[in-house]
């Protein structure tokens, strides 16, 4: 019902708007034709049919589609009646129908951008490793399908999350529910090796509250993690070499004080990774923060004077 109003409301007072401006140019001295034809046709009926159509299409009424040529129609009719000039008549047409057309554009992407399940952002990093192009692309509901796949392997889930991973439990809204999480803290990549999609990474603002306490509200503290998703690709050295892309974008770009790479005991390769890019073990703690749990957690840390050091 409240659908039927906003629907009703906005071609109700779209057509209250277009009667005016056909009575008023009825009604003009000849005179004042040339003022008239800029304020209505100029102004008037582009922003009202600019404004309606937006409000439309985000009330996601079927409805929204029939606005521009019904308005534009209508439009046409006004010019027809009052300007009585073919040339003219042609000239405002256009300016007619195009505010529509882009009221209902953008309403479109503002309603793809609302829905969407990962946050995207418009960032693309690139670098190399040997012969290989490394490219980081935002990462978006495109690739969710692949996300699914990645984190149903038991293999890469026991590297990722640890050796009590169940991949039952990455069901697609699990998973949905983890990088719509991620993306809103910060920036998710996916990881691309020569164009082949091999994995995913991320760089968002530190959110396990007990390594924040440790800091000052004003530090900013982010945190790196990595999945690398195509098991073909494991060993050669890309974690690496991404590892070291996103500490460049997060010292040199996000100017970050403080970067963490959490991972558990069990996973020794990634620690490695961590320390050939310089990071330090600065702390372990039960896993979850559990103190029951027999495995740890170890956090590795680099801050801005050790990376700027390394590359003085």
């Amino acid at each position: 019902m409240k659908l039927i109003k906003k629907v009703l409301l906005c071609y109700g007072v779209s057509i209250l708007i277009y009667a005016l401006i056909l009575l008023w140019g009825i009604s003009i001295d000849p005179m004042g034709l040339f003022g008239y034809v800029l304020i209505s046709f100029y102004f008037l009926l582009p922003v009202t049919s600019f404004i309606f159509s937006l409000l439309l299409s985000i009330t996601n009424s079927r409805t929204k589609w029939l606005y521009p040529f019904l308005f534009g129609a209508f439009g046409t009719a006004i010019a027809i009646i009052v300007l009585q000039r073919m040339s003219w008549i042609l000239d405002v047409l256009p300016i007619l129908i195009a505010p529509a057309f882009a009221g209902l554009v953008i309403s479109l992407v503002i309603q793809k951008i609302r829905n969407s399940i990962i946050k995207e952002h418009n960032l693309t990093l690139y670098g190399a490793l040997r012969e290989n192009t490394i490219t980081l692309h935002p990462l978006c509901d495109d690739h969710l399908p692949l996300l699914y796949k990645w984190n149903t392997d038991p293999e890469v889930l026991y590297w990722n999350e640890g050796p009590d991973a169940d991949p039952n439990d990455n069901n697609n809204e699990a998973v949905q529910s983890i990088y719509k999480d991620t993306s809103n803290a910060g920036y998710c990549f996916l990881i691309e090796i020569d164009g082949i999609a091999i994995g995913e990474c991320l760089l968002c603002k530190m959110n396990v509250d007990y390594i924040l306490e440790k800091y000052h509200a004003s530090t900013d503290v982010r945190r790196i993690d990595i999945l690398i998703g195509e098991k073909s690709y494991w060993n050669m050295g890309v974690g690496t070499a991404i590892v070291q892309m996103l500490i460049d974008f997060a010292f040199n770009t996000e100017k970050a004080d403080v970067v963490y790479g959490i991972t558990g005991d069990y996973n020794k390769r990634s620690g490695r990774v961590f320390e050939k890019n310089g990071f330090c073990l600065f702390g372990e703690c039960p896993t979850d923060n559990d103190p029951e749990e027999d495995s740890l957690e170890l956090h590795y840390r680099l801050t801005r004077d050790e990376y700027e050091k390394s590359r003085a």
